[in-house]
């Protein structure tokens, strides 16, 4: 009984004493051994972001926190992000055992590796997908194409409900996987179906979080920590790609090279640099088939509720689409005689915030910013949804008003603290593709559709899932075409 109580008083002994911050580190809340700084910030979803205003107004915009025994520094400022990011000592990423578990074990892929072979293979994967038209005019035809392939979806549907959620994955998945893999997937594909659902569970666990502040508790609570979600999609993804590696090796020919996996093969069997391998071109392949798909098609169902939320606006971007193209398919030439419907698309992207903290870097030396040091191996966040709904930056941010985008004639601005990308030197390398695809697919479905609500079914909400991705909630609309 002694022995219980002695431990009980070493535990609370260790819990009320804080964590040693080092020296100039920000300003942050307090933090203990094992939880960090967890028990000393609002318990609400998607904190670092969604509670900006309560970290700015004690601590300003460069925050230090400690995520169970790991130091990390969050950056509302867009400055000091920029600064930071464009630092080739803030390139690293946080050594994660869910990260490593992705990777195979190892240091692999593009969007959790980090280094010389991150450098490599970022330079390769980036050449090879421009190569074969990745956000370029050579993709126009496959992006109507999946366009038109929603529209035919609607039309069955012939007015009636349908659940938008998970709604556009397989369609944006098809764009990026014919350039990767020379395949694409019928909308109504049950396995395409599943595999995305997973993902997108997977990425919207808010419980995530305390597995990378607390990693043990993987153990305590595997499900509720999302620990078996993480081990369940990672399997059968990683399954997924060695079997369509494989497929790519039994038909591989050297005077054809039909996709990036084939290029990816051939610089295996001719080229002289070790670091690519069959394990580099699974984990490659993973990322591209992650990101590709949820970033993109979670943009879309933002458009879809935002459409709704705001039918004068929907009704203001088919006007401008009626006028300039009448019912000709709209092409990337297209862009800069559709400025509302740009100005409309950059709007969802802004109060969407799909990628709320954007992937943490870390930091591989020490650095100085403000008079503040951060150490070596401290996470560092660029809290992208607060940026762009800065109240110092912007009129109104909670308001969704194209107008900002657009000058008194008309013209598109470029703002800069629009940043739904991130910046710096790891800077979304899909950038160019996403926005090629936001706008041919958003336009043409505006073209030959209006969204409208359900009425006695959930209605859509400007309020987002807390999650890596930031999604609407799950909600009902009608597709009805327009003559």
């Amino acid at each position: 009984m002694i022995t219980y109580l002695l431990l009980a008083v070493i535990f609370v002994f260790i819990c009320i004493k804080s964590c040693s911050k080092p020296k100039d580190f920000p300003p942050g809340p307090r933090a203990i051994p094992l939880f960090g700084s967890l028990l000393f910030i609002p318990l609400v979803g998607g904190v670092l972001s969604v509670a900006a205003e309560w970290f700015i107004k004690r601590y300003g915009k460069v925050v230090g926190v400690y995520l169970g025994n790991y130091p990390a520094v969050v950056l509302y400022d867009l400055d000091a992000v920029k600064q930071l990011f464009s630092d080739d000592r803030v390139s690293g990423r946080p050594d994660s055992f869910v990260y490593r578990y992705r990777m195979l074990g190892k240091q692999l892929g593009l969007l959790f590796n980090e280094g010389e072979e991150w450098k490599s293979q970022r330079r390769f994967v980036l050449k090879t997908l421009k190569d074969f038209g990745f956000g370029k005019k050579g993709l126009e035809s496959v992006l109507v194409e999946e366009a038109d392939k929603m529209g035919e979806l609607f039309r069955d549907k012939s007015g009636e409900p349908f659940l938008v959620q998970n709604l556009f994955n397989v369609a944006i998945l098809n764009v990026l996987w014919t350039i990767v893999a020379n395949h694409r997937y019928e909308l109504t594909d049950p396995s395409a179906q599943t595999l995305v659902k997973l993902i997108t569970e997977s990425i919207q666990v808010e419980g995530l979080r305390f597995l990378f502040a607390i990693p043990f508790s993987r153990h305590i609570a595997p499900e509720w920590t999302g620990w078996n979600k993480q081990k369940q999609v990672v399997g059968q993804t990683q399954q997924l790609m060695k079997e369509i590696v494989e497929e790519h090796k039994q038909s591989y020919d050297e005077n054809n090279m039909r996709d990036f996996i084939d290029v990816y093969l051939k610089e295996m069997k001719e080229g002289e640099a070790s670091e690519f391998t069959d394990e580099q071109l699974i984990v490659n392949a993973m990322d591209l088939f992650s990101a590709g798909s949820e970033t993109t098609a979670t943009t879309l169902a933002w458009a879809v509720a935002f459409c709704i939320i705001h039918p004068e606006v929907q009704k203001k971007v088919q006007q401008e689409i009626d006028d300039e193209l009448g019912d000709r398919a709209p092409c990337l030439e297209d862009r800069d005689r559709l400025n509302y419907t740009q100005a409309t698309i950059m709007e969802i992207q802004r109060l969407g915030s799909i990628a709320p903290q954007a992937v943490p870097h870390k930091t591989l030396q020490p650095v100085k910013i403000g008079g503040y040091t951060i150490p070596k191996d401290t996470f560092v966040f660029s809290m992208l949804y607060h940026i762009m709904r800065d109240p110092d930056i912007w009129t109104e941010p909670e308001r969704f008003n194209p107008e900002r985008f657009l000058s008194p004639s008309g013209k598109l601005i470029k703002h800069e603290h629009f940043v739904p990308f991130g910046v710096g030197k790891r800077q979304c390398l899909g950038e160019s593709l996403a926005k090629t695809e936001l706008f041919i697919i958003f336009t043409r479905l505006l073209q030959q559709f209006s969204f409208e609500k359900c009425e006695g079914l959930e209605q859509p909400s400007s309020k987002p899932v807390p999650g890596f991705i930031m999604a609407p909630k799950p909600f009902y609309a009608r597709a009805v075409p327009r003559n």
